[in-house]
């Protein structure tokens, strides 16, 4: 884990920098005494936890003080640097939480109750600004917006919660005021630290501790130009920023939509693009995307025959389905209109594979190694531009790599040069390589591919093959793909088809009897190590992005069956919807906005069903 002081802005204001020997601040005031304001909320008995010095340093969260300026990630104080730690995994994320409560100590008991987001106001205000603090003038405060709360004290914790998600990649200040008493009706005062970087008689002109005061001074007015509130009430304020939401799936999206151009176009494909680090085992990937159909069956063969069906529902979890002999004749009572017999012909079940990217792992670092990026970090490239001896030799390997390094600054410029980023690894003047961690952040959003799985699919469709609509069905946490056989029979009589594959780590796609979420619900929700949960929930999400890419490449593939005896109705498969159960609709609400986030007019997922995401 980075190493981080808490002590001075640098000069882009993100996080703290390293001063002296960690112990103190630096900068010498012109006045040594404080105002009367100040004093006086100095003098109070329950004051909020903010220390920048010494070994009881502390800075609340959420706060842009704890993050680092070279890569843009958080970084929160910590002993234990193992991935494992779940501060060490907050690390790894590149702004805080949008949902998250804003939990502030104030080191004595503050009671408990809870006000209205209306009258929590006059506690605690939380705006949301256009740009970053550093960036802001006043009159772009016309643009700001204050963020409704609920105020909760709770223990020795003060917690603010907003009344609705934050917006992601956005830019928040927060004030708390003198209006908060603690359990014995007392108001509540400031810290020292936070004193000297509020108070305007002692300015510090030099040093660590003047940067940091002008960020809280510069918060301080910014919120009270939004709010009307008097500075002067102000014992505690933050800048923060809110974590990337979708930057991955949509960056990567945009490269397979180009990477699938070219296939189409005969004239080149992923390979373009997932190439060098960007692709660290050199997997071929020819044949990204393809189809391939092993077998087609009536319903009740398929049924039967399943071997999946024989290793994961033989003793379901729920006991809902019992041993897998019992499979059939519950299925047939829960549903007794399908009319299953031994003849039924009205439904036929395809099965197959298609390959799709891998981003995880699968040896032994399975479970503790999440995405590595597939780009050095544009933070970590702009600090090498910015630094005079790291710039000459950063630009010259740009250059090399075919970067255009004057468009990194701009969000269109960005996007236009990430395809030539990817797969190139850049070196310091030392010869240390400039971003060894290579962090999935939204400065590095395309994850590296690890390998390309044969996922197998289930297709249920009519018998004459005919469909109207295609649906993609993703299954719950534990169950698997063969789930699809307890409705899919209805959908196919209103000729909608079924599409279903399983999540990593589930059904087909288990690593082994072991590592398996059928077998252990924690090797897919892995607690032990935060970011690898994630990215497992990433590598869903990105199934659900790359299998709708698939049907388009594969046009009518899944049509042209011997046993099917006409085309789909539309020709292009352009009517395709999801289904999603449980962690299904959890995966299937994220897979649904970014597939249909525009980088072309039409939908790609026409609509989503979406079943109890939350339970």
């Amino acid at each position: 884990m980075k190493k981080v002081y808490l002590a001075a802005l640098v000069a882009n204001a993100l996080l703290l920098g390293g001063c002296g020997d960690d112990t103190e601040l630096t900068g010498q005031p012109t006045v040594v005494e404080f105002e009367p304001s100040i004093q006086e909320s100095l003098s109070k008995p329950t004051k909020v936890k903010f220390t920048l010095q010494g070994t009881n340093a502390s800075v609340p969260i959420a706060n842009n003080l704890l993050f680092d300026t070279t890569d843009g990630t958080l970084n929160i104080p910590t002993n234990d640097t193992s991935l494992s730690n779940p501060l060490v995994a907050v690390g790894q994320m590149d702004g805080w939480s949008t949902s998250q409560p804003i939990s502030i100590d104030f080191g004595a008991s503050l009671g408990s109750n809870s006000v209205s987001a209306q009258s929590g106001q006059s506690i605690a205000y939380l705006i949301e600004i256009p740009k970053q603090l550093t960036a802001m003038t006043q009159a772009d405060l016309a643009q700001a917006s204050i963020i409704p709360v609920t105020v909760i004290k709770s223990g020795y914790k003060l917690n603010v919660v907003p009344t609705q998600p934050l917006n992601g990649g956005s830019e928040f200040l927060l004030a708390i005021t003198n209006s908060l008493t603690d359990a014995n009706g007392e108001t509540v005062g400031m810290s020292e630290s936070y004193a000297t970087l509020k108070s305007k008689q002692r300015i510090y002109t030099e040093g660590s501790l003047a940067s940091a005061q002008q960020l809280v001074q510069a918060t301080e007015a910014f919120i009270a130009g939004g709010t009307g509130i008097d500075p002067s009430t102000i014992i505690y304020s933050s800048w923060f920023s809110t974590q990337s939401v979708g930057d991955t799936m949509y960056a990567t999206k945009g490269i397979v939509a180009q990477a699938a151009s070219k296939l189409l176009a005969k004239a080149g494909g992923f390979s373009d693009f997932w190439k060098g680090t960007a692709n660290p085992n050199n997997v071929d990937l020819t044949n990204a995307g393809a189809i391939t159909i092993t077998s087609t069956s009536d319903f009740n063969t398929a049924l039967t025959g399943d071997a999946n069906v024989t290793t994961f529902m033989a003793n379901d979890r729920d006991g809902l389905l019992g041993k897998y002999a019992q499979f059939q004749s519950q299925f047939s009572a829960l549903f007794p209109n399908s009319s299953i017999t031994a003849n039924d012909t009205n439904t036929y079940v395809t099965k197959g594979t298609v390959k799709l990217p891998y981003f995880l792992e699968t040896g032994s670092d399975w479970n503790t190694q999440p995405f590595e990026s597939a780009t050095p970090s544009l933070a970590i490239i702009q600090s090498l531009l910015d630094d005079e001896t790291e710039q000459v030799n950063t630009i010259q390997q740009l250059t090399a790599a075919n970067v255009d390094y004057t468009k990194l600054s701009s969000t269109a410029g960005v996007a236009e040069e990430l395809p030539d980023l990817m797969g190139i690894t850049l070196t310091k003047v030392d010869g240390s390589v400039a971003d060894p961690q290579r962090l999935i952040t939204r400065y590095s959003p395309v994850p590296a591919i690890k390998s390309l799985q044969d996922v197998e699919f289930l297709l249920f469709t009519p018998e004459d093959g005919v469909y109207d609509n295609l649906v993609i069905y993703q299954h719950g946490i534990t169950s698997l793909k063969e789930d699809s056989y307890s409705f899919a029979y209805y959908l196919t009589t209103q000729d909608i088809a079924v599409l279903a594959i399983d999540a990593p780590l589930h059904g087909s796609r288990s690593l082994d009897a072991q590592r398996s979420a059928n077998a252990d619900v924690l090797a897919y929700m892995n607690l032990s190590y935060l970011p690898v949960a994630r990215d497992n929930l990433r590598q869903s999400m990105m199934d659900i992005i790359h299998l709708r890419a698939a049907l388009a490449l594969n046009g009518q593939s899944l049509v042209v069956n011997p046993v099917f005896t006409s085309a789909y109705k539309t020709g292009s498969l352009t009517d395709v919807s999801l289904v999603g159960h449980s962690l299904g609709g959890i995966i299937g609400t994220t897979a649904f906005v970014q597939a249909n986030r525009s980088l072309a007019p039409p939908k790609v997922i026409r609509y989503s069903v979406l079943a109890t995401p939350l339970s």
